[in-house]
């Protein structure tokens, strides 16, 4: 079995390596050693050592993402997607913050390519159709964050791709996959509303009673 190097307080390019970060999730099939380190323009980023010393590519990670082409500058680090990202990242990996739960401890990750580099997610971002009217969003909310597995997405859209989005079932017997859905279908419709009326804490909403469908879609029953 192999030493752990203990690399705490080396510099690495913009790069000081501050701890030892915790292991990805089993499941990734991934044991190398990563550690967080501290980038000489204020961000924070999870590194591995082999990326650190250039054990296996020979190219060496030597900022948070924030040198590109030589040139200390993160492309945007003040815009919107920078925080998308960054936020994106926070989620994954800072398990003191209450979303990590759903994130990161549910063993959700950021692909290296992303984790690594702004410039890269950046560079995506832009050649898929980002707006600033739209939201990072999964396809599949059991997978990662990486390319094949992400889209930008309305916030309608990314609300009915939610873990916890039930189908919805109408008093007239008209059915939807989701409270957003249902909402939609009624005048300044409001899928908390729609919500609250399932969850009996409201009689109607727009006129109309809902409930949670159990299975597979059933008429309406009183």
């Amino acid at each position: 079995m192999s030493k752990l190097i203990d690399i705490t307080g080396q510099r690495f390019g913009r790069l000081v390596a501050i701890e030892r970060a915790a292991p990805r999730p089993r499941s990734t099939g991934s044991t190398r050693t990563r550690w967080r380190c501290q980038c000489d323009c204020g961000q924070q980023t999870v590194v591995t050592t082999s990326s650190l010393r250039a054990a296996d590519t020979g190219h060496p990670v030597r900022s948070c993402g924030c040198l590109h082409d030589g040139h200390p500058t993160h492309q945007g680090s003040k815009t919107r997607l920078h925080r998308i990202w960054s936020n994106m990242k926070t989620r994954c990996l800072n398990s003191r913050i209450g979303p990590f739960k759903y994130y990161g401890g549910c063993g959700v990750i950021v692909c290296d390519e992303w984790r690594d580099a702004f410039v890269a997610f950046r560079d995506w971002a832009l050649s898929h159709g980002y707006r600033d009217d739209l939201t990072l969003d999964r396809i599949d909310n059991d997978g990662d964050y990486e390319p094949g597995n992400c889209r930008w997405a309305t916030y309608k859209e990314q609300g009915r791709n939610k873990r916890n989005n039930r189908p919805v079932i109408r008093s007239d017997g008209r059915s939807y996959q989701s409270l957003a859905e249902a909402a939609e279908d009624l005048p300044n419709g409001r899928g908390a509303d729609v919500s609250a009326v399932c969850r009996g804490r409201q009689k109607t909403h727009r006129g109309f009673r809902f409930r949670y469908m159990q299975g597979e879609i059933q008429p309406w029953r009183e």
